[in-house]
């Protein structure tokens, strides 16, 4: 590897710029400085500079890839890192970022002979073997991933992410026991949201358990029912909480109190021990067989869902099936493309006669940008959550019939209220839902629908409206 370049803020990279406007050496510090500001939009016309400059150099050539990734200009990115690949054929860490980029494309098979190369050529490089690993992970190839990972882990035991990538590897394999246990690495990562001490060990006594929230929305719904049982060991349990959260929350079997995260500062006049709620299943020993223990641990308000109820109705009057439809996750997340099918790939749905459509989308996605729409759908955005997070969603989501989405916090939600929920998975998707299967073990009212290859969204919602038109879900009774 070259060494490192001295790290200048871009206000003295620009002077520097300034000073010799034709050195490399001044763009690289210029594009590196706005990299590290986070300025892609800067920092990209930088990165061309100096390819332009110095055209036969890997590094800038890979600099401009990484910078076109964090833009989301995936197409750029590729052909950047594969010119660094031509320039420099015998640098392992090219390979690396080869094989990282192929995957963010979904081509899997090169990706794999990219991190191939980059073990052969360093072998001692722990980032090469993640490289493979990361790539096996994605062909579902779980013994070479986890030989990987060990590997890396064992030329790098101080890198807590790879142990926390090994657990990810065993959970999605089906192996719990090694996940959950190798899943607490998580928290010795850099910048982890630690709990306060003292930590619970999951022993039961008379004491009081404070539970903070660490993930994002989706994850922290998934683990809601596990509360239930965490409280059957203590005294009491606190959650700490955002206060637009809290609505969610309140009535969620085993919460005796809600308080906001701020008051954690309270210490031992708010809790005796914590824990993060993601460490609940390890401390639980949960299973597959065990997973939906609790489940549904949401209920709506009768009188909110029959509301809702009422409004679905008018929307679609007729409609022998009532279907809430989700397609676009949180985009800040660099591999949603992959996970979020977008509003088109669902048009075989449009062929099942008698179904009114609901769009639940919030924020992300909404049906108002799109440009066009495969057929008609009803937009509840104006009317949904205006009040809190989840507020008007849940006795919506009561009153459907079924919701079809992609990996959003969406299926957690209707998995949790035990509501019908069809999840559309990408090729390779989160260790939560395995890669086989059409059940999932966290929640009985769940149906997955898998893609038989990357990027094939139209077999999946084939296969869904062909399911749908012969087999619809029963409409359930009114909640009274």
């Amino acid at each position: 590897m070259r060494p490192a370049p001295p790290e200048l803020s871009p206000e003295a990279a620009m002077s520097v710029v300034a000073a010799d406007p034709q050195s490399p050496a001044a763009w690289e510090a210029l594009a590196l400085a706005w990299d590290r500001a986070g300025r892609a939009d800067v920092a990209e016309p930088a990165w061309a500079r100096l390819t332009q400059l110095s055209p036969r150099s890997a590094f800038a050539w890979a600099g401009r890839s990484l910078c076109l990734r964090r833009a989301r200009r995936f197409p750029e990115a590729l052909a950047a890192v594969r010119r660094a690949a031509l320039l420099a054929p015998g640098e392992a860490w090219v390979q690396v970022n080869l094989s990282a980029m192929l995957l963010l494309v979904d081509a899997y098979d090169e990706a794999l002979a990219a991190a191939q190369r980059a073990t052969a050529l360093e072998p001692a490089d722990p980032a090469a073997w993640g490289a493979l690993h990361n790539a096996a992970v994605a062909l579902g190839d779980t013994p070479l991933a986890l030989a990987a990972v060990d590997r890396a882990a064992a030329l790098d035991p101080a890198d807590p992410r790879l142990r926390w990538n090994r657990s990810l590897c065993a959970l999605s394999a089906g192996d719990w026991a090694t996940g959950w246990a190798g899943y607490e690495a998580r928290l010795e990562r850099p910048g982890a949201r630690l709990p306060p001490d003292p930590r619970w060990d999951g022993r039961a006594g008379p004491q009081r358990l404070l539970v903070t929230l660490e993930q994002g929305l989706g994850d922290t719904v998934q683990l809601l029912h596990l509360l239930g049982a965490a409280r059957a060991r203590v005294d009491s349990l606190t959650v700490a909480a955002p206060i637009g959260l809290q609505g969610v929350l309140r009535g969620v079997p085993g919460v005796d109190r809600l308080v906001e995260p701020e008051a954690v500062r309270a210490g031992p006049a708010l809790f005796d021990v914590a824990v993060a709620l993601p460490s609940l299943p390890a401390l639980l020993g949960t299973r597959p067989e065990t997973a939906a223990v609790g489940v549904p641990a949401l209920q709506a308000d009768p009188a909110a869902q029959a509301r809702w109820a009422g409004r679905l109705a008018a929307l679609a009057p007729g409609a022998a099936l009532r279907v809430g439809l989700c397609w676009q996750g949180n985009p800040s997340y660099e591999a949603d493309h992959r996970r979020s099918p977008g509003l088109m790939a669902l048009g075989p749905l449009g062929a099942v006669p008698g179904v009114g459509w609901f769009s639940l989308q919030k924020v992300h996605g909404q049906l108002a940008e799109q440009p066009r729409r495969p057929f008609e759908i009803h937009d509840l955005d104006p009317e949904l959550d205006a009040d809190g997070v989840f507020c008007d969603t849940i006795p919506c989501l009561a009153a459907l019939d079924l919701l079809i989405t992609g990996d959003t916090a969406l299926a957690h939600l209707a998995g949790q209220l035990g509501r019908p929920v069809w999840l559309a998975l990408c090729w390779a998707p989160d260790w939560r839902w395995g890669r086989a299967g059409e059940g999932s073990p966290w929640y009985p009212s769940m149906r997955v629908f898998r893609q038989p290859r990357p990027g094939d969204w139209r077999a999946v919602y084939t296969e869904m409206a062909a399911v749908l038109a012969s087999s619809p879900p029963a409409r359930p009774a009114p909640n009274r």
